[in-house]
């Protein structure tokens, strides 16, 4: 069977994570259409249905909408489960995953972002790590710019994109890691649009870097 979430040459195995949440898919695709079930389910089934959902959501960008709907329907654990399998992907997976698969990942990214959802710090600093320094092919061009209006749509302070509030209360050096860590993303993305020719002045791009690293924690490095 072709793979509908990752580029796969003849000769490899099957990805154990697509198998998984493909089956589930499979299993409980009846109940991912309107009008949904009012059933509550199981821990098992919950788990089920997260992993169905996610599936849909990457493989049907057609039905994005209605499958994110129906996880706001159902998510009793703040999407932890959610994060879990995104994150999975991110992290062993993102450069075999197919390009469309791309695109719905970020336009997950970005609905998660919108409701706040605990966790999106993490996701977002996963696919920040996948952008590769130096490199300036179409696909790591894209990554860059989709990350940067993602983090810039965010009441135009891309620090508050990862930024959680709960736990910044415990832990005074925390803010000032997650913000080093979004102004040297921010400032890799910028370097490498530069290179790409995309961008022909860095001047005020450069001056937002700037104002970020002043703006509460003087350690901040761009």
């Amino acid at each position: 069977m072709a793979s509908k979430l990752f580029h796969i040459s003849p000769h490899q195995a099957e990805s154990q994570i697509e198998i998984s949440l493909r089956e589930a898919f499979q299993l409980l695709e009846t109940q991912l259409r309107v009008p949904f079930s009012l059933k509550i389910p199981s821990p098992s089934e919950y788990l089920e249905l997260n992993r169905a959902i996610v599936y849909g959501i990457l493989s049907e960008p057609h039905f994005a909408n209605i499958h994110f709907t129906h996880l706001n329907a159902i998510v009793t654990d703040g999407y932890t489960y959610v994060f879990y399998l995104i994150l999975k992907l991110v992290y062993e997976s993102y450069s075999k995953l197919l390009e469309p698969v791309k695109v719905n990942l970020i336009w997950v990214t970005s609905k998660l972002v919108e409701v706040s959802a605990i966790g999106t710090d993490n996701l977002l600093a996963g696919l920040l790590r996948q952008i590769v320094g130096g490199d300036i092919s179409d696909g790591n061009l894209w990554l860059c710019m989709e990350l940067l209006k993602l983090c810039l749509d965010k009441d135009g302070n891309p620090v508050e994109v990862l930024t959680d509030p709960c736990e910044m209360a415990s832990s005074e050096t925390l803010p000032g890691m997650r913000k080093n860590l979004t102004v040297r993303g921010l400032s890799t993305a910028f370097r490498v649009l530069l290179k790409k020719g995309v961008v022909q002045s860095a001047t005020s791009d450069i001056k937002l870097l700037a104002e970020l690293a002043k703006s509460g924690d003087e350690n901040v490095t761009v």
